[in-house]
């Protein structure tokens, strides 16, 4: 019964660790729903049924016949697995290849935290001169007090850079070549193990070093991971962000051939209104009406800066067109200095957000926008407010490969300016400022 009980708690808690070691290093992409804890613990008890199986099944070779079980006992190890391979392929919702990486990081994890487990053992050993502290069999089951604190530490500390890397990344997604390069590294970790098996046996210092040279490998292997992935985002992000500076002039090239058509139309039409007025062949009172509706398309802002201008023009409609209250007091001539095509993105970014979040507000009254340009003692001071809504309800991207770049777009030219951006919310308003020196 003994026998029974030590093969089962070695394959249970290798296929628990697995398990748990998936869960929380892939809580950021755990799907939430009022399943999960049952979920949780259906895995749980799989991992109990699947080691009682397998130690039925294996008990009595590995004990009349070691040699044979040492061998097909890798088999069992593979099936013990299941359970989380199953669990991050089925129940963590991201990309197939995120789940490749939850799935090496656990690997890499599991051999972090036994390498240590085990370099103590030997040190301990070579302390107190006990060669059983240098075999994998004979394991003093009261070293567990000490292997479970060291897994704790491990997992949840690298729990935390997953969680920091993906969670707070805006654009960031595992793909094909990088994930390829984790499997990669895990492969050649497997290579490295088996020679360490009973070594401790033979020549000690030689197990110790493949067991510091196979913890050193791990270690590279995660900076690499992590130097990959941090690389891989910042050139996806200036990517994305390249590509939104170029849609956001070709938008200003159409918005600036609208405003100017509009202008050049409403000039025409208000000659001929008031000629025709004139002429007495129209009711005044409808001339005059006519011509305040035409005056809201044609009073173009004069900033001192024509991009700006057209900028202002664009959201103006849009906000008459949507009943927002739209106020501007700009002095364009004070970014001159900037190229045009920051002011495009810069301006275009800043109001299309707040217009696009006043459009929802249901009551009409509360939707305003206000942007202020001066300058204060050497200082130039960008400042937009707009209405905020405690019962709106956060917006579903249609476009999810954009969210969070507009900031990051604001952020980024008044970063190139040598200024910086601040963000304040209350009840009730919602306020961007930028400040940049003055040139």
């Amino acid at each position: 019964m003994s026998e029974y009980l030590g093969q089962f708690l070695d394959y249970f808690l290798y296929s628990a660790e697995l398990f748990l070691s998936s869960v929380i290093l892939g809580f950021v992409f755990h799907k939430k729903n009022k399943y999960s804890v049952l979920i949780l613990f259906l895995f749980f008890l799989g991992c109990i049924v699947l080691s009682a199986i397998l130690t039925t099944i294996f008990l009595d070779l590995s004990i009349n016949n070691r040699p044979l079980y040492d061998r097909l006992n890798v088999i069992a190890f593979a099936l013990l697995a299941v359970p989380y391979i199953v669990y991050i392929f089925l129940f963590l919702k991201t990309t197939i290849w995120n789940k490749v990486f939850i799935f090496t990081m656990t690997q890499f994890t599991r051999n972090i935290v036994r390498k240590i487990y085990l370099l103590i053992r030997v040190f301990v050993g070579l302390a107190i001169n006990d060669s059983s502290y240098f075999t994998y069999r004979e394991i003093p089951k009261i070293w567990l007090l000490l292997y479970y604190p060291i897994y704790i530490v491990v997992v949840f500390s690298l729990a935390y850079l997953v969680y920091k890397t993906f969670k707070e990344s805006r654009v960031f997604q595992m793909n094909l070549q990088i994930a390829t390069v984790f499997v990669v590294l895990l492969g050649v970790n497997f290579f490295i193990s088996p020679a360490q098996k009973d070594l401790g046996e033979t020549d000690v210092y030689a197990y110790t070093c493949l067991l510091i040279a196979d913890l050193g490998y791990s270690f590279v292997a995660f900076f690499l991971m992590f130097a990959l992935i941090h690389y891989s985002e910042k050139k996806m992000a200036s990517n994305m962000l390249e590509k939104m500076m170029e849609d956001s002039q070709k938008e200003y090239a159409l918005i600036k051939e609208n405003v100017d058509l509009i202008n050049l139309k409403c000039h025409d039409l208000r000659h001929q209104l008031r000629a025709a007025n004139l002429s007495g062949n129209m009711d005044e009172q409808f001339v005059n009406e006519t011509l305040k509706s035409i005056d809201i398309y044609d009073c173009q802002t004069k900033t001192g800066n024509e991009t700006l201008d057209v900028i202002l023009m664009d959201r103006k409609l849009h906000c008459v067109a949507n009943k927002i209250q739209f106020t501007a007091v700009a002095d364009g001539s004070l970014i001159s200095f900037m190229d045009n095509e920051d002011i495009i993105s810069l301006f275009s970014n800043i109001l299309e957000n707040a217009t696009n979040y006043e459009n929802r507000i249901k009551n009409e009254e509360e939707r305003f926008i206000s942007l202020t340009v001066k300058k204060k003692h050497d200082f130039i001071l960008i400042i937009e407010e707009n209405s905020l809504s405690k019962d709106l309800i956060p917006e579903v991207k249609k476009d999810k490969n954009y969210h969070g770049f507009g900031l990051l777009s604001i952020e980024s030219i008044a970063n190139k300016y040598d200024g910086n951006v601040s963000i304040v919310n209350n009840n009730s308003t919602y306020k961007i400022s930028i400040i940049i020196p003055a040139r």
